[in-house]
């Protein structure tokens, strides 16, 4: 029957632009440069982003955005060896050195040097999503006066003890390294979801964002379709909750 509505009978959204609908729509929300990183069962995204809003609408351009195999199961395949053809559980993904090295009947030093190669592995696509959006937008103020950037981490594999640590250690040296401050934080958990989440928001994110008004998610903006970002006054702006 779609030759007798006004509108198609299927909408299709950016999995993206849900994941960040609570944050988008919350007080917390901050103009500019973002990143998100989002550790899945297969795959590591990074995404950075800019977040403004135009016409009430909020608008999400991608200055970089890296995907690469390097999810919780690839951490597992990496800890196990080569060699190794036992059955693993997601939830081993979390176990430590020793307790690998047990499950494998081998030294612990060598399981660390092989979680050492993969967590390294997610370093190296981390930077280059954070080259890449410095070459895009070098006008930020993140990189032209060093103000906070926020990294979202999210998906089941960020709760892993390594991964977080890993990212704790990138935020530690990031100015050093890329002369960039960091800010890691969870997404966002929205004021109406009731009941406790044992697994955390951002498992539910993409669907909280799906069961929103369509025309109040926002919008992404491909870095392929984006104009040069040019230089810009800074603007001092009260912040919209001040008189609450």
């Amino acid at each position: 029957m779609t030759d007798q509505v006004d509108r198609p009978a299927v909408d299709v959204f950016p999995e993206f632009a849900c994941q960040l609908y609570s944050y988008l729509l919350s007080p917390e929300r901050r103009d500019d440069l973002h990143a998100l990183v989002d550790v899945g069962a297969g795959t590591l995204d990074v995404a950075y982003f800019n977040v403004f809003m135009k016409d009430g609408e909020a608008l999400l351009p991608i200055f970089a955005s890296e995907v690469d195999r390097l999810g919780a199961h690839y951490l597992i395949a990496a800890l196990s060896g080569a060699e190794s053809r036992l059955v693993w559980t997601d939830s081993e993904s979390s176990l430590s050195d020793a307790e690998v090295g047990r499950k494998l009947d081998c030294p612990p030093n060598d399981v660390c040097n092989r979680r050492s190669l993969y967590l390294s592995s997610v370093a190296e696509v981390f930077n280059v999503a954070t080259i890449a959006a410095k070459a895009t937008y070098p006008t930020s103020p993140a990189f032209q006066r060093s103000e906070n950037v926020r990294l979202f981490l999210c998906g089941g594999g960020s709760r892993i003890p390594s991964l977080q640590k890993r990212f704790e250690r990138i935020a530690r040296e990031a100015m050093s390294v890329l002369g960039v401050r960091f800010q890691v934080s969870e997404l966002v958990r929205p004021h109406d979801i009731v009941g406790q989440l044992q697994s955390g928001f951002d498992r539910l994110s993409v669907a909280y964002g799906l069961s929103q008004n369509a025309a109040n998610i926002g919008s992404v903006m491909r870095s392929a379709t984006l104009d040069p970002v040019l230089p810009r006054e800074r603007v001092d702006e009260r912040h919209r909750d001040d008189d609450r």
